[in-house]
């Protein structure tokens, strides 16, 4: 099990409230009203493929697949960070779009996955509830595509309410 995986792991059995996952920085591949889609990186270097599943009804909050990858990550934000200007101390980038961009993009999506974990909370994903699900399960909540009942179902899968076969059906 690769770091990042572990760390997922570890919040994704830790019941109750949601818990902070440490991502160090988040680039977002997609923007609205918070990262949709991008790389989540821990101090580590660790790296996560994140995609939105779907918002709440509020849009306070957000479900989302959590896919720890293999390689070291922090570098190659570094590199972004400086070669397109985004030097600010924040911790969600959301860069302009650029061949390095697109080259950061292309390498995080053929990046092999190492778990497969699904996720509500924050929408900038510093305060999520995380739990492990099958590529299968993902699969069927891709499937839901972004739709409300995508974060439903995420929801209650997350709080061990609901069988995710019961939301192919």
């Amino acid at each position: 099990m690769n770091s990042s995986d572990k760390l997922l792991s570890n919040i994704a059995h830790v019941r109750g409230a949601s818990r902070d996952p440490g991502f160090e920085t988040v680039v977002a591949f997609e923007f609205y009203d918070g990262p949709e889609s991008g790389l989540a990186v821990f101090a580590s270097g660790a790296g996560v493929r994140f995609n939105s599943l779907g918002d709440s009804t509020s849009r306070l909050f957000r479900a989302f697949e959590l896919v720890p990858i293999d390689g070291d990550w922090r570098s190659r934000i570094e590199h972004l960070r400086t070669a397109t200007g985004c030097q600010t101390p924040h911790r969600v980038l959301v860069p302009p779009h650029s061949d390095l961009l697109e080259k950061l993009r292309k390498e995080v999506s053929e990046a092999t996955a190492t778990g497969h974990y699904a996720a509500v909370g924050s929408a900038y994903l510093d305060h999520l509830r995380v739990a492990p699900v099958s590529l299968e399960q993902l699969n069927v909540l891709q499937r839901l595509d972004g739709s409300r009942l995508a974060f439903r179902c995420t929801h209650s899968i997350i709080k061990g309410k609901i069988d995710l076969q019961m939301a192919a059906e």
